[in-house]
């Protein structure tokens, strides 16, 4: 305060002398600069937080073009969605499954036998690990994305479900069949 008095006063209250002396305790306790972690504990710390990634990445676009491209061909035909609310349906069902498997992911990556990077809370608050966190669940989950593309190579003559081009393509030639014999494709399909 810049009045003594007036701070004269107020130091003397039991309320206002409690709170000078914690921060008068709190800055007599402030951490000191952590350690800068070695190459072995960065590398560590990059793998804890890598290999999860790498897994969540992979379920989650496994999933969703397999989830898009289902409601794609089911749900798109018969209600009308275009193939991007599909892709959208798709991701929110991978999220959600996604959601639900973290921690079997997490588990397998603590059993795995990765050592433990021994980083101090201080030293993972040093802007060097907070670097090599976030570039370790960047190239990880890129790198799981990539992976879970595997569905895209999938030769079409194994599908398990048709796509919705072929369903399509089968829905127009029986349109045309009917129109041939001379019937109304929407008074038939009512029958």
């Amino acid at each position: 305060l810049d009045e003594p008095v007036l701070a004269q006063r107020i130091a003397g209250t039991s309320a206002a002398g409690e709170f000078i002396a914690q921060v008068a305790a709190a800055k007599a306790m402030e951490p000191v600069e952590a350690p800068m972690p070695t190459a072995r504990q960065l590398e560590l710390y990059f793998m804890h937080n890598f290999i999860p990634f790498v897994g969540f990445g992979f379920c989650d676009n496994f999933i969703m073009i397999l989830a898009g491209d289902y409601i794609d061909a089911k749900l798109g035909l018969a209600m009308g969605l275009s193939t991007m609310a599909a892709a959208a349906w798709g991701n929110t069902f991978s999220d959600v499954i996604g959601l639900w498997i973290s921690g079997f992911i997490e588990t397998f990556v603590a059993s795995s036998g990765l050592p433990g990077h021994e980083l101090t809370s201080g030293q993972m608050e040093l802007l060097t690990v907070r670097i090599v966190k976030n570039t370790s669940m960047i190239v990880g989950i890129s790198f799981g994305c990539i992976l879970g593309m595997l569905p895209l190579i999938y030769p079409e003559e194994y599908r398990i479900w048709p796509s919705r081009h072929d369903l399509e393509a089968a829905d127009d030639s029986t349109r045309e069949d009917m129109s041939l014999q001379g019937m109304s494709p929407v008074l038939e399909m009512s029958c």
